[in-house]
Protein backbone atom coordinates (compact mmCIF):
# COMPACT_ATOMS: atom_id res chain seq x y z
CA UNK A 1 0.00 0.00 0.00
CA UNK A 2 1.38 3.46 -1.09
CA UNK A 3 1.07 6.47 1.51
CA UNK A 4 -1.70 7.97 -0.49
CA UNK A 5 -3.64 4.61 -0.22
CA UNK A 6 -2.71 4.61 3.53
CA UNK A 7 -3.79 8.01 4.29
CA UNK A 8 -7.35 7.23 2.37
CA UNK A 9 -7.95 4.28 4.73
CA UNK A 10 -6.69 6.78 7.62
CA UNK A 11 -9.66 8.49 6.76
CA UNK A 12 -12.01 5.73 6.27
CA UNK A 13 -11.75 4.47 10.09
CA UNK A 14 -14.02 7.16 10.97
CA UNK A 15 -17.73 6.08 10.17
CA UNK A 16 -19.22 9.10 8.80
CA UNK A 17 -22.76 8.64 10.20
CA UNK A 18 -21.84 8.12 14.22
CA UNK A 19 -18.13 9.35 14.08
CA UNK A 20 -17.09 6.32 15.74
CA UNK A 21 -13.19 5.68 14.81
CA UNK A 22 -11.70 2.43 14.32
CA UNK A 23 -8.95 2.66 17.00
CA UNK A 24 -7.15 -0.65 16.20
CA UNK A 25 -7.24 -0.17 12.10
CA UNK A 26 -5.99 3.64 13.03
CA UNK A 27 -3.13 1.99 15.28
CA UNK A 28 -2.11 -0.20 12.33
CA UNK A 29 -2.82 2.44 9.51
CA UNK A 30 -0.55 4.98 11.70
CA UNK A 31 2.37 2.51 12.07
CA UNK A 32 2.27 1.55 8.84
CA UNK A 33 2.30 5.09 7.51
CA UNK A 34 5.28 5.71 9.84
CA UNK A 35 7.20 2.78 8.50
CA UNK A 36 6.37 3.60 5.25
CA UNK A 37 7.91 7.15 5.62
CA UNK A 38 10.63 6.15 7.12
CA UNK A 39 11.72 3.66 4.54
CA UNK A 40 10.84 6.22 1.66
CA UNK A 41 13.35 8.98 3.64
CA UNK A 42 16.10 5.93 3.63
CA UNK A 43 15.93 5.29 0.47
CA UNK A 44 16.34 9.22 -0.18
CA UNK A 45 19.52 9.03 2.21
CA UNK A 46 20.79 5.70 0.27
CA UNK A 47 20.42 7.79 -3.18
CA UNK A 48 21.75 11.03 -2.62
CA UNK A 49 24.97 8.88 -0.82
CA UNK A 50 25.54 6.99 -4.16
CA UNK A 51 25.38 10.33 -6.29
CA UNK A 52 27.55 11.33 -4.30
CA UNK A 53 29.85 8.15 -4.91
CA UNK A 54 29.49 8.79 -8.42
CA UNK A 55 30.15 12.57 -8.48
CA UNK A 56 33.11 11.32 -6.47
CA UNK A 57 34.30 9.17 -8.95
CA UNK A 58 33.35 11.48 -12.20
CA UNK A 59 35.98 13.81 -10.62
CA UNK A 60 38.45 10.86 -10.45
CA UNK A 61 37.69 10.00 -13.51
CA UNK A 62 37.98 13.72 -14.73
CA UNK A 63 41.36 13.85 -13.48
CA UNK A 64 42.38 10.65 -14.73
CA UNK A 65 41.13 11.74 -18.70
CA UNK A 66 42.65 15.29 -18.13
CA UNK A 67 46.12 13.47 -16.93
CA UNK A 68 46.36 10.96 -19.89
CA UNK A 69 45.32 13.96 -22.55
CA UNK A 70 47.90 16.24 -21.20
CA UNK A 71 50.32 12.92 -21.58
CA UNK A 72 49.40 12.54 -24.72
CA UNK A 73 49.79 16.17 -26.17
CA UNK A 74 53.27 16.29 -24.48
CA UNK A 75 53.95 12.74 -26.49
CA UNK A 76 52.75 14.35 -29.86
CA UNK A 77 54.95 17.42 -29.48
CA UNK A 78 57.72 14.92 -28.51
CA UNK A 79 57.28 13.02 -32.12
CA UNK A 80 56.34 15.88 -34.09
CA UNK A 81 60.07 17.51 -32.85
CA UNK A 82 61.69 13.84 -32.97
CA UNK A 83 60.08 13.76 -36.51
CA UNK A 84 61.26 17.31 -38.09
CA UNK A 85 58.24 17.71 -40.28
CA UNK A 86 58.38 13.85 -41.78
CA UNK A 87 55.85 12.19 -42.73
CA UNK A 88 55.95 8.38 -41.09
CA UNK A 89 53.61 5.70 -41.97
CA UNK A 90 53.62 1.90 -40.93
CA UNK A 91 50.24 -0.54 -41.28
CA UNK A 92 49.22 0.61 -37.42
CA UNK A 93 50.15 4.08 -37.87
CA UNK A 94 50.70 7.14 -40.01
CA UNK A 95 51.72 10.61 -38.82
CA UNK A 96 51.18 13.31 -41.17
CA UNK A 97 51.17 17.08 -41.10
CA UNK A 98 48.53 19.86 -41.86
CA UNK A 99 48.95 23.64 -42.03
CA UNK A 100 46.44 26.16 -40.14
CA UNK A 101 45.45 29.77 -39.61
CA UNK A 102 45.03 30.86 -36.33
CA UNK A 103 44.25 34.66 -34.89
CA UNK A 104 46.99 35.66 -32.35
CA UNK A 105 46.11 38.89 -30.33
CA UNK A 106 49.10 41.11 -30.17
CA UNK A 107 47.00 44.03 -28.65
CA UNK A 108 43.37 43.76 -27.55
CA UNK A 109 43.21 47.19 -26.93
CA UNK A 110 44.04 48.19 -30.52
CA UNK A 111 40.61 45.63 -31.59
CA UNK A 112 37.63 47.40 -32.70
CA UNK A 113 34.55 47.06 -30.25
CA UNK A 114 32.34 45.00 -33.37
CA UNK A 115 34.45 42.19 -32.57
CA UNK A 116 33.41 41.87 -28.71
CA UNK A 117 30.54 39.88 -27.88
CA UNK A 118 28.81 41.43 -24.38
CA UNK A 119 27.20 38.78 -22.38
CA UNK A 120 23.78 39.90 -20.47
CA UNK A 121 23.50 38.29 -17.44
CA UNK A 122 20.86 39.02 -14.42
CA UNK A 123 22.23 38.73 -11.11
CA UNK A 124 19.51 37.45 -8.84
CA UNK A 125 21.64 38.57 -5.71
CA UNK A 126 21.06 42.41 -6.46
CA UNK A 127 17.16 41.82 -7.63
CA UNK A 128 16.67 40.31 -3.95
CA UNK A 129 18.34 42.82 -2.61
CA UNK A 130 16.44 45.42 -4.13
CA UNK A 131 13.36 43.69 -3.41
CA UNK A 132 13.75 43.15 0.03
CA UNK A 133 14.70 47.08 0.52
CA UNK A 134 11.33 47.78 -0.82
CA UNK A 135 12.46 48.91 -4.52
CA UNK A 136 9.77 47.50 -7.15
CA UNK A 137 11.04 45.71 -9.56
CA UNK A 138 9.30 45.11 -12.86
CA UNK A 139 9.23 41.63 -13.54
CA UNK A 140 10.63 39.93 -10.64
CA UNK A 141 8.93 38.96 -7.82
CA UNK A 142 10.69 37.07 -4.30
CA UNK A 143 8.87 33.71 -3.84
CA UNK A 144 8.95 31.84 -0.57
CA UNK A 145 9.69 27.84 -1.57
CA UNK A 146 9.85 25.14 1.27
CA UNK A 147 13.10 22.71 1.12
CA UNK A 148 12.59 19.29 3.03
CA UNK A 149 15.97 18.30 4.28
CA UNK A 150 16.24 14.81 5.03
CA UNK A 151 19.20 13.74 7.63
Amino acid sequence: MNLYDINAAILGCIDAETGEVDAERLEILAMERDSKIENIGLWIKDLNAEATAIRAEEMNLKKRREAAEKKAESLKLYLTSALEGEKFKTPRLSVSYRTAKAVSITDESAIPERFFKVERTLCRADISAAIKSGEAVSGAELIERTSTIIK
